[in-house]
């Protein structure tokens, strides 16, 4: 998907620079639309995987957790690092427990929104849990 492609390469998926580097791998024929699939869900062309093949492998796991851990602000990386090590959901109050924040503080709700934004988290209240993007961090 969008934000798990963003999310792999080093991109917020919400930035301004992730659509023009997707309008540039379009434009130079490496990527398309995919076929039967959901609107922002994209395949390699024939040349894509061509130039793909000598890249390294993207990062996954404890790697990638790091990098965007580095990312994030001090609210949000604190949440984020509680949220992926932990299996199915938690409530708002769980991660504020966890994290030393207030639920419904301002520096607690710009964390949340902040990994909601970027397919970090999904869910609202008392169903938190790693989003799309979460899924590789583990």
């Amino acid at each position: 998907s969008r934000a798990r492609l963003a999310i792999l390469c080093g991109y917020k998926f919400t930035a301004g620079g992730y659509a023009a580097v997707m309008q540039e791998l379009r434009e130079g024929g490496l990527i398309r639309q995919a076929e039967d699939a959901r609107k922002g869900t994209f395949e390699l062309t024939e040349a894509g995987l061509a130039r793909a093949m000598d890249l390294p492998p993207p990062m996954t796991g404890e790697k990638l957790a790091e990098f965007w851990a580095e990312k994030l602000g001090k609210a949000a990386a604190k949440a984020f690092d509680f949220v992926r090590t932990v299996d199915g959901t938690v409530t708002t109050r769980e991660i504020a427990d966890a994290t030393g924040y207030k639920p419904g503080g301002g520096n607690f709700n710009d964390a949340m929104k902040e990994l909601r934004d970027n397919a970090r988290l999904v869910g609202k209240r008392n169903a938190w849990g790693r989003g799309e993007a979460g899924q590789d961090f583990r």
